[in-house]
């Protein structure tokens, strides 16, 4: 049986990047719809893992904010990670023709550098990762916005989603 940590790390590096770029759901707007849904799917991947829940009800937390008249971004505040690679943030990048949109998370470090690592998930479920990055969710922010606006509109997503 896993542990939690084993859970978090599934939940976080591929749970969540799946949902995000699958073309049936837009997970912002679910989040707006229902901003606990990150919670609620959590505590199902612990029931279906048959773990349990040693983090605070409502942990996780999202932020939705407009970044230019162009995209927008959802940041999700993670529990406080106890090793790497578990995450503390978590950005969610997009255009609104949502022919572009990033799936970044900034991991714990320690065990071969100081400091977080600012890496990423791609359409494809490909992970990158962009090196250290800063210790402030501001910063960190900062620095993924810098590779999301040099990264090219990918033809395969959907022109609009249904709201």
């Amino acid at each position: 049986m896993p542990d939690i940590s084993q859970v978090r790390y599934y939940f976080e590096h591929q749970f969540l990047p799946k949902l995000y770029y699958d073309p049936k759901i837009f997970l912002p707007i679910s989040i707006k719809q229902n901003p606990d849904v990150i919670n609620l799917n959590w505590k199902h991947i612990l029931e279906q893992a048959g773990v349990e829940d040693t983090y605070p009800d409502g942990v996780w937390t999202a932020e939705m904010f407009e970044i230019t008249d162009r995209f927008a971004c959802v940041r999700i505040l993670c529990p406080e990670p106890e090793k790497e690679p578990q995450c503390k943030w978590i950005f969610l990048l997009f255009h609104y023709s949502l022919r572009k949109r990033f799936y970044f998370t900034v991991e714990a470090g320690g065990l071969f550098e100081a400091g977080p690592f600012l890496c990423g998930w791609d359409r494809s479920h490909t992970h990158r990762n962009y090196g250290v990055c800063a210790d402030d969710k501001e910063k960190a922010l900062d620095q993924a916005i810098a590779l999301y606006e040099q990264m090219e509109e990918d033809p395969a997503e959907p022109e609009t989603v249904s709201q």
